[in-house]
């Protein structure tokens, strides 16, 4: 079904940001899909091919400073759909046939992510993943992937511009409190590059740490010069 951009059911969101090497196994997904659909990309400056890459596909590319929070929250607002599908340009379905969002669309889902997989095969990983079939927020982070009313987006105040860290879980644990998520069957491929780079256990335990120090409520700045610190 091609893509009714006058008032499509369904908007779906991707930020992205130097992705020339990941974003297309998800576009060739997305293009696909049955459904009365937008797919909206929001750029945040990239500075490889990935523009490019992206204008292969006709969809919407939106223009926007770089941060998740700021890129996320442009890209809702430009959005025509009674359902927002928000992304990662990296993740892929492990079984794009098995994919039925129009039963989400017809059930009425206002909340829903996706379980994971990611893309090597590390017990430590595994375990992480196991976690991700639950939709209690405590599980929740933006690998897998946010379907959400345009109403529950709207009334839970949506995503915010200045937050650019734990942005998809601060959205979900508000939307949660009005509307209790459910758990989509299909898996969401992850890739797991960062954990490459970082080490398997450093990276885990700092995400640990910045999801402890934002339940405690530390301050944006400080959680930021942490994260800045580590990637430093």
């Amino acid at each position: 079904m091609e893509t009714n951009i006058e008032d499509p059911i369904l908007s779906i969101i991707i930020p992205s940001f130097n992705e020339e090497e990941h974003c297309s196994h998800l576009l060739s997904q997305l293009v696909k899909l049955e459904i009365d659909k937008e797919i909206i990309v929001v750029d945040g400056g990239s500075t490889d091919r990935t523009l490019t890459i992206l204008s292969e596909y006709g969809i919407k590319i939106l223009q926007s400073s770089k941060g998740r929070g700021r890129q996320l929250s442009f890209g809702a607002k430009e959005a025509k759909g009674k359902y927002l599908l928000f992304l990662h340009a990296d993740n892929y379905w492990k079984h794009p046939d098995h994919i039925d969002l129009q039963e989400l669309i017809d059930e009425k889902t206002e909340l829903a992510s996706f379980p994971i997989e990611f893309d090597w095969d590390h017990w430590f990983l595994k375990l992480n993943a196991f976690f991700t079939r639950y939709a209690h927020p405590y599980f929740h982070f933006g690998d897998q992937g946010l379907w959400i009313s345009k109403w529950l987006y709207n009334n839970s105040g949506g995503y915010q511009p200045e937050k650019d860290l734990l942005e998809d879980q601060d959205l979900y644990r508000r939307a949660y409190r009005i509307c209790k998520g459910k758990k989509i069957k299909e898996k969401l491929i992850v890739s797991a590059r960062s954990y490459r780079t970082f080490g398997v256990f450093n990276l885990q335990f700092f995400y640990y740490k910045l999801w402890l120090m934002n339940f405690l409520g530390f301050s944006k700045e400080r959680i930021k010069k942490v994260y800045e610190g580590f990637y430093a």
